[in-house]
Order: structure tokens, then C-alpha cells, then sequence
């Protein structure tokens, strides 16, 4: 049998063991309340974060938009000031074409009155504008 001095020690560690199940026992219970607690903030806060992102996403959509909007419009007027620059060079290039046409048909009919005073003809009139 062992004697008093072993018993009284064996109840002295047994008191400790007891003790240290009672604080492990009440520190998993504050741990898991602490956990819960910090799930719980965090369910707010990432809600937060999404409809803090849905609010800005759609502010930026509505900037694309805007934006977008304000480009095809900036488009639209360029292009229109193109083709109309176009046109401008189309109708100079035109006159252009006439004046040099009619300075050939001047020309080859200069050419034409030299070939025929050589050959003793007559000088032919001018054909008439259609």
C-alpha cells in the first residue's frame, strides 16, 4: 500500500489533472465561440465586399458605357469629316482630269492642223460639243 506521503501527492496531481480538464474544457469552449464569432464578422464583412463590388462594377459599366458612347461619336464625326475630305479630293481630281482632257483635245487638234497644212488639205472645222 503506498503511504501517505505517495497518496497525498497522487490526490495533489489528480487535483492538477481536474483542474487542467476544467481549463482545457472552458478554453475549447471560448475557442469555439471565438470562431464563431469570427465566421460570423466575416459572413458581414465579405457581404460587404460583394455588394461593394456589385456597386462598382456597375458604376464602371455605366462608365464604359458613357465612354463608348462617347467614342462612336467621335467616330461618327471623324468619318464624316473623312468621306467629306474624300469627296473634296474626288471632285479637285475630276476638274483636274477635265482641264487636262481638254488641253489634250487642244493639242491633238493642233497636231492634227500641222499634219494637215503639210499634206495641202483644207483645215477641218471643230466637231461640235455633244
Amino acid at each position: 500500500m503506498p503511504n501517505d506521503a505517495t497518496a497525498h501527492r497522487i490526490e495533489a496531481v489528480e487535483r492538477r489533472v481536474d483542474g487542467l480538464e476544467t481549463t482545457i474544457g472552458e478554453f475549447r469552449a471560448d475557442v469555439t465561440v471565438e470562431f464563431a464569432k469570427v465566421r460570423a464578422e466575416m459572413r458581414v464583412e465579405f457581404a460587404n465586399v460583394r455588394d461593394e463590388m456589385r456597386v462598382e462594377f456597375a458604376n464602371v459599366r455605366d462608365e464604359m458605357r458613357v465612354e463608348f458612347a462617347n467614342v462612336r461619336g467621335e467616330m461618327r464625326v471623324e468619318f464624316a469629316n473623312v468621306r467629306a475630305e474624300m469627296r473634296a479630293g474626288d471632285e479637285e481630281t475630276r476638274r483636274q482630269m477635265r482641264v487636262l482632257h481638254e488641253d489634250v483635245i487642244a493639242r491633238i487638234a493642233l497636231l492634227q492642223e500641222g499634219i494637215d497644212r503639210r499634206n495641202g488639205a483644207s483645215p477641218r472645222r471643230p466637231r461640235r460639243k455633244r
